[in-house]
């Protein structure tokens, strides 16, 4: 079950939020209205570092499906 962390850092004229549990985490990226929302990105395979990936949406650049190299 996702669990929200609400102390996190936060950019000028957005608002995010954070969800993880153990197998995905979630970013939520808002207007300063904290209504409207302007993108998100799911990453997943946590479990399976060397198999991470993300997709995102963003509001004026549209989608993408990407591997995460840590």
């Amino acid at each position: 079950m996702l669990k929200e962390y609400g102390n996190i850092r936060q950019e000028k004229n957005t608002f995010r939020r954070y969800f993880t549990d153990e197998e995905i985490d979630l970013y939520i990226w808002y207007k300063n209205d904290k209504k409207t929302v302007i993108g998100f990105q799911i990453i997943y395979n946590l479990k399976w570092e060397d198999n991470m990936k993300a997709f995102t949406w963003d509001i004026f650049k549209g989608t993408s499906h990407t591997k995460v190299y840590t």
